[in-house]
């Protein structure tokens, strides 16, 4: 049997669940906080942001959230992802769009790792599994290498020693 899904099932999993993702740490930082644009405009999304520590600016149309992110949630590669965006701007995004956005605090990444052509930075993915409640387990990693504002190939084109590539983790056997 062949099994076929559509791409929008991995948005859905990834970025859908970034706002339970944070909110579920219990006082553990896991992920940066984030909440849906219609939860900002219209619930309690802007005071558990400012709660977690997230600089937010006054209300007000010409307000900036420098510390946000504006990203819709079927998109894949950084497309459609806007740094800083205005108060005027989240709300010309109509009333039904809105829990189809996210606003997640924007991470910074230091540039640390050596390389020819001169300090890289890296974001760090790693899936973990607890099958069965059992212990946490890593099982796949991605680390991406950049030097732009974002990771990604699109992001950081004719540039050398970017890119993306794996993290191996110590089993019980190792390799002599």
């Amino acid at each position: 049997m062949t099994i076929y899904s559509h791409p929008n099932w991995y948005f859905l999993v990834s970025k859908f669940s970034l706002p339970r993702l944070w909110r579920s740490a219990a006082g553990r930082r896991v992920v940066p906080p984030a909440v849906f644009l219609s939860e900002f405009l219209e619930g309690g999304g802007r005071t558990e942001l400012e709660a977690a520590g997230v600089p937010l600016p006054m209300p007000g149309p010409d307000a900036v959230c420098d510390d946000l992110l504006l990203k819709p949630l079927f998109s894949f590669a950084g497309k459609g992802i806007e740094f800083a965006p205005t108060q005027a701007r989240l709300e010309s995004i109509p009333q039904g769009e809105r829990p189809g956005y996210l606003l997640q605090q924007r991470m910074r990444f230091e540039p640390t790792i050596a390389t020819p052509q001169g300090l890289t930075q890296a974001e760090f993915r790693i899936l973990y599994l607890w099958p069965g409640g059992g212990r946490l387990t890593s099982a796949i990693s991605l680390i991406r290498l950049g030097r732009g504002r974002m990771m990604g190939v699109d992001h950081n084109r004719n540039q050398e020693w970017v890119g993306a590539s794996a993290g191996f983790f110590p089993g019980k056997e190792r390799i002599k």
